[in-house]
């Protein structure tokens, strides 16, 4: 899963740090390395996600795809 920072803080900041991480991963997007960035852009927006992990035509990891980069 995917863990963002401002998750963790307001686990953080409620005073009681979690007992695990569990709880406040997010489920991980992967999008291919041939995806259309204007494509993207629309599925970011209506999805209301803004990272997605890209994977090669192996399935392997190439990276990693913000809103900002978009």
């Amino acid at each position: 899963g995917i863990l963002l920072a401002k998750d963790l803080l307001r686990g953080l900041a409620d005073g009681q740090p979690p007992e695990s991480i569990r709880p406040l991963l997010r489920t991980p997007v992967f999008i291919p390395e041939s995806k259309r960035l204007n494509v993207l852009l629309r599925e970011f927006r209506l999805s209301r996600n803004h990272m997605a992990v890209v994977v090669d035509e192996y399935g392997g990891v190439a990276g990693l795809v913000t809103i900002e980069d978009v």
